[in-house]
C-alpha cells in the first residue's frame, strides 16, 4: 500500500536550481510530484491498483506511422552514439498508430516548447536564453549552470546530427521542447525532406 516517488536523476544541478525550472516550464510542480499526488489521493478509492499514471495525446486526423519510424530511428541513432563513445543525448518517447489517421503520443513531463518557455512568466525580458539560464541555474560559473549549459550543448548536437540525417521539415519554436535540466527535444516529425530530387556527389 505504499507509494514510492519517483523522479528524475538530478546529476550536476542542485535541487533549488530545479525548482526555478519548474517554476518557469510547469507551473512549479514536476511530473513526479503530480503523479505521486494523484496516486495518493487514489490509493484509497475502492478501484484496481494503479501502478504508474501515463500523460498521452490522443491524436486524430494525422497519420503517426512517420512518426513512429522517426522515433525508431533516432532510438537507433542513440544507440550508434553509445557504440561510438559520443555523450550526444536523445529523447525517445512512446508513439502507437493506431490507425491510418489516429494514435497516441506519450507528453513529455517536465518540458515545454520554446515558444511555450518565452511565453512564461518567468522568462526574462531580456538577455533571451542565456538570461534564463543564468537566473534559472545560477551564474556562468556555478556547477549546475554549467552542468544545464552541457545539456543544452550535447542534445543540441545530437539533434542537428539527426535532423541534418533525416531532414524533418517544419522546425520552429512551437516543435522545439526544453526540459527542466536544459535539454532540447525535437517532437513532432509530420514530415520528412523527400531525397528524390537531390543529386548524389
Amino acid at each position: 500500500n505504499k507509494i514510492i516517488k519517483g523522479d528524475h536523476h538530478q546529476g550536476d544541478i542542485d535541487l533549488q536550481s530545479i525548482d526555478r525550472a519548474l517554476k518557469v516550464i510547469c507551473g512549479g510542480e514536476s511530473w513526479s510530484a503530480k503523479s505521486f499526488r494523484m496516486l495518493e489521493e487514489a490509493k484509497n478509492k475502492p478501484t484496481d491498483v494503479q501502478l504508474e499514471i501515463v500523460s498521452l495525446i490522443a491524436k486524430s486526423n494525422d497519420d503517426l506511422r512517420q512518426e513512429v519510424f522517426i522515433m525508431q530511428m533516432i532510438h537507433f541513432y542513440k544507440s550508434v552514439f553509445v557504440d561510438a563513445g559520443l555523450p550526444l543525448w536523445l529523447k525517445t518517447y512512446r508513439i502507437l498508430s493506431t490507425s491510418g489517421t489516429t494514435g497516441l503520443i506519450e507528453v513529455l513531463v517536465d518540458s515545454t516548447s520554446i515558444d511555450g518557455l518565452k511565453k512564461s512568466d518567468g522568462y526574462p525580458s531580456e538577455g533571451g536564453m542565456r538570461k534564463y539560464f543564468e537566473d534559472t541555474y545560477g551564474g556562468k560559473d556555478s556547477r549546475s549552470f554549467k552542468a544545464a549549459q552541457r545539456n543544452f550543448m550535447l542534445s543540441l548536437c545530437g539533434y542537428s546530427i539527426v535532423c541534418y540525417l533525416l531532414g524533418p521539415k517544419d522546425r520552429h519554436n512551437g516543435n522545439i521542447m526544453i526540459d527542466t535540466r536544459g535539454h532540447v527535444i525535437n517532437i513532432d516529425f509530420a514530415g520528412i525532406r523527400s531525397h528524390k530530387n537531390e543529386k548524389q556527389s
